[in-house]
């Protein structure tokens, strides 16, 4: 028997080498797939971020271009109402100095019995009607009152288009 032994074992050792061979052989076959495989998947990852990342910065110069212009509407409004109320300011200094008075064009039919009254060929006289301090200062508080309400809107309206903006 060990001659027998003896001539398989030739065989037996080519066989366990080809066995190891292939082992190795198929061993470094797929570790070359799994590299290649990791290698596509990181060139896709970076694609992807790098694509993601020129879209986070185009999204963020849209938003900045979009607050810079939202910012200088909300500037020239803040002048504008600044304008406004510093005009109010100076017309409600007038009216209480004296140096402003506020007067209503007015229509008056003339009449034969006021006194110093003459007589227009249309039958009225054009005059002017000159408001009391009180009704001054309350028209001035109306008229800031109204221009406030405009800047307040026009706000509102810049806003509203901020926050629809894509």
């Amino acid at each position: 028997m060990p001659a027998v032994i003896l001539r398989a074992l030739p065989y037996a050792i080519a066989a366990a080498l080809g066995f190891a061979l292939a082992w190795f052989w198929q061993s470094n076959d797929y570790t070359g797939q799994l590299a290649s495989q990791q290698s596509e998947f990181d060139r896709a990852a970076r694609t992807a971020a790098e694509d993601a990342q020129r879209e986070l910065i185009r999204a963020t110069t849209a938003k900045d271009a979009a607050l810079t212009k939202r910012e200088l509407e909300v500037a020239d409004l803040n002048q504008r109402l600044q304008s406004a109320e510093n005009e109010t300011k100076r017309i409600a200094a007038g009216v209480a100095a004296g140096s402003i008075r506020l007067r209503v064009d007015a229509k008056c039919p003339a009449a034969s019995n006021v006194p110093g009254a003459a007589a227009v060929p249309s039958g009225t006289a054009r005059t002017g009607a000159e408001l009391s301090p009180a009704a001054g200062r309350a028209y001035n508080a109306l008229r800031a009152g109204a221009e406030r309400a405009v800047e307040l809107l026009e706000r509102c309206r810049i806003d509203l288009r901020a926050r629809s903006a894509p």
